[in-house]
């Protein structure tokens, strides 16, 4: 008597796992049992999505049409919420929109930020060519930080944000 059990796996594949057969030879059986009490077998089983697609496809219906274009779209908005996702960037960002501003002043005006994460969050910003780093050759050395050009670029989705947040705050608020 086989003893079956299956748990799916993400993507293609689903495992069994079955009792050891008695045909084995002994050094077979051996082995497995060193190994385990089970032997494993791996097959290899369409997905949901790709039985859909296969029937499709016969058809003559083109699934994937859709599901490209949704990558299309959803492309440049995921490289957008990479660069700025986190708790840091935006507010970095929405300080320096008003004016230049040295370390410390952004440290004292975003509360709640760490010197290291400001300095990660800086540099990160600066990678993106979102800020700019200006040294000045003073005692002591004065850094200042900058929106780039690029960076400026982020007001009108910031602004949208703003609008979309209060409007968003006061629906919460009417609704209790």
């Amino acid at each position: 008597m086989h003893y079956l059990k299956y748990y799916t796996l993400p993507g293609k594949y689903y495992i069994f796992y079955t009792p050891v057969c008695t045909n084995h030879t002994s050094e077979t059986i051996s082995l497995i049992y060193k190994c385990s009490r089970f032997a494993i077998h791996i097959l290899k089983m369409p997905t949901p999505l790709e039985q859909e697609i296969k029937k499709r496809k016969k058809h003559g219906v083109n699934i994937l049409e859709p599901h490209s274009e949704c990558k299309k779209n959803l492309l440049p908005v995921k490289d957008a919420l990479d660069i700025l996702s986190g708790k840091w960037k935006l507010p970095i960002i929405i300080a320096l929109t008003f004016d230049n501003k040295r370390f410390k002043e952004m440290q004292r005006e975003i509360e709640g930020i760490t010197p290291k994460m400001l300095s990660k969050e800086l540099k990160e910003l600066e990678i993106n060519q979102l800020v700019k780093r200006t040294v000045y050759d003073t005692l002591p050395v004065t850094v200042e930080y900058s929106l780039t050009a690029y960076g400026k670029s982020l007001h009108k989705v910031i602004e949208e944000l703003r609008t979309w947040g209060l409007q968003h705050r006061k629906r919460l608020l009417t609704r209790n």
